[in-house]
């Protein structure tokens, strides 16, 4: 029997951090957002009393390791490194806000993501926008953050060709899933 067989498989958003150093206060750096299908272990919603439910997921990702994709690619081959797809207590399970049923969904909030890390990014800058130390660092972060999201975007093409054999579970089997 193939383990996680029976969890449902959906698209999430996956963050691809890394570790920050000294510099960062030691908490993870976000290098991009990419698509990827992931295994579903849990469902919640949160209700509110304003009427608002905040529904989550925890989810584990088949391939998250981006700093050892980068060390591989530095070396000359391309390796996502080993999948997390059998769920075991040493995967770190994520929790994402949205599941998706195709890739072009998914892409697409991914690329949002994307572009709202780089207004994060230019807004950091600590120069006034007339400035040219600020048009200066403005294109520096740019150039980092295209070369940052051209190795997510591999990153994710591979993944997506790796897991080309796992089905995502349709709309209404998912449903099915839900047993009160």
């Amino acid at each position: 029997m193939e383990v996680g067989k029976h969890y449902p498989i959906k698209y999430a958003v996956l963050e691809l951090t890394e570790p920050g150093g000294w510099l960062n206060h030691y908490e993870d750096i976000t290098r991009g957002y990419i698509a990827s299908k992931c295994y579903v272990l849990e469902s919640t919603i949160k209700y509110s009393m304003n009427g608002v439910n905040h529904i989550s997921h925890k989810v584990i990702f088949p391939f998250t390791d981006i700093q050892a994709f980068k060390s591989f690619l530095q070396k000359g081959t391309p390796d996502i490194g080993r999948s997390q797809l059998h769920y075991n207590l040493a995967s770190k399970p994520r929790i994402v806000h949205g599941l998706f049923d195709n890739y072009s969904d998914v892409k697409r909030n991914a690329n949002y993501e994307n572009e709202h890390l780089k207004q994060r990014i230019l807004s950091d800058i600590s120069y006034p926008i007339t400035s040219p130390k600020f048009k200066q660092l403005s294109i520096q972060e740019k150039k980092k953050l295209l070369e940052e999201q051209t190795i997510c975007n591999y990153f994710e093409q591979l993944i997506e060709l790796e897991t080309q054999e796992l089905e995502v579970t349709p709309k209404e089997d998912f449903k099915k899933l839900y047993k009160y």
